[in-house]
């Protein structure tokens, strides 16, 4: 009796547990209740691109302001210091001016940096330099020299936001406003901390009109030709004008940059064309033959009491040197490949 009780205590035990496996695992359909699935969030694209690279956009003519206030650490020391940076592109004119100007003290590099450029010349001042430098190329793209800061490396745009944008109006232009955080931006270059930054990009071309952002944030790699700091805190405004509007780029005058140098005091041929201007260095090319351009100087120099010290004169080439007083002046003249003009070298190596 007491077998056959075990038994069916056992056998009821079984069914039991059977019974509430097939009740737990039917649960949730009993109670009408779905799984619990976390959604992944929605993310907004931005595919933002820069104006100076929309050059096949129908975009001829544009303005760029960029105005940056940063506090950080650079190389171990303080930098304390403002940023202004201004673009003018006129692509119909083949006409292109850069400006930077940076307040702050050492190890900051401060003063004024500006360029222009035409289609076959370009012009450059460099900080604490009293006089403009300029020499010619051919086929120019459209990029300041090598050595110009590239200030639009600071711009810190996010792929993608979690907040959807916002359909806006900027200077009559359609736009969509982003907002975006340090969350946003995913660099393997940088880590960025506190940051609310604001872009506006146009419709439908995503080009950046304005960008704002305020950021806490520290390089792994320093931003190429942008290198204000280490780390620290930017301050930074973006806004770009004038789109497909009249400019007035205005490049330097060459005779007045010339008149500045000690070079207006020398001979010069009358038909002399100047192709560039250097601290201590002036090149001119002349239609004249490289004789003639020889004896030109040689006669010239002597009426102004400068003393050939030496000479090497050989198959229409002249390398000649001149001394006056604590002054010393080479000349160098050589023939154009292919009948072209004559090339004329001016050098003062102790010229300020």
């Amino acid at each position: 009796m007491i077998k056959s009780f075990q038994l069916l205590t056992i056998l009821l035990l079984s069914l039991t547990l059977t019974g509430c496996a097939n009740v737990s695992g039917s649960l949730s359909d009993m109670l009408g209740l779905e799984p619990t699935i976390t959604p992944t969030p929605v993310r907004y694209p931005l595919d933002a691109r820069l104006v100076s690279a929309a050059a096949s956009d129908n975009i001829t003519s544009y303005r760029v302001n960029l105005i940056a206030e940063f506090d950080g650490l650079k190389q171990q020391e303080i930098v304390t210091g403002s940023l202004e940076s201004l673009i003018e592109i006129d692509r119909d004119d083949a006409t292109r001016h850069y400006y930077t100007k940076i307040n702050g003290p050492p190890p900051l590099v401060g003063g004024i940096t500006e360029v222009f450029q035409t289609d076959s010349r370009i012009f450059l001042k460099e900080p604490d330099k009293a006089t403009w430098q300029m020499w010619s190329v051919a086929d120019q793209a459209e990029t300041p020299p090598a050595n110009f800061p590239r200030w639009e490396n600071l711009l810190l745009l996010p792929e993608s936001v979690l907040t959807p944008p916002q359909p806006q109006t900027l200077n009559e232009q359609s736009v969509e406003h982003y907002t975006f955080t340090a969350a946003d931006l995913d660099r393997p270059d940088i880590v960025v901390q506190k940051t609310q930054g604001d872009v506006w990009l146009s419709v439908p071309d995503k080009i950046v009109r304005q960008y704002a952002i305020s950021t806490t944030l520290k390089y792994i790699t320093p931003p190429a030709k942008a290198y204000l700091f280490d780390q620290g805190q930017l301050q930074l405004r973006y806004t770009v004008s004038e789109v497909n509007q009249p400019l007035t780029i205005t490049p330097p005058d060459v005779e007045a940059i010339f008149a500045g140098t000690p070079f207006a005091a020398l001979p010069r041929l009358p038909d002399a064309t100047i192709n560039a201007i250097f601290p201590g260095l002036i090149e001119y090319s002349s239609a004249q033959s490289p004789i003639s351009a020889t004896i030109f100087y040689r006669d010239e120099l002597l009426t102004q009491d400068w003393e050939e010290t030496n000479a090497d004169i050989f198959n229409e080439k002249a390398n000649m040197s001149f001394s006056k007083a604590d002054d010393r002046l080479s000349v160098v003249i050589i023939p154009r490949e292919n009948g072209g003009p004559t090339q004329i070298g001016l050098s003062l190596p102790d010229a300020p």
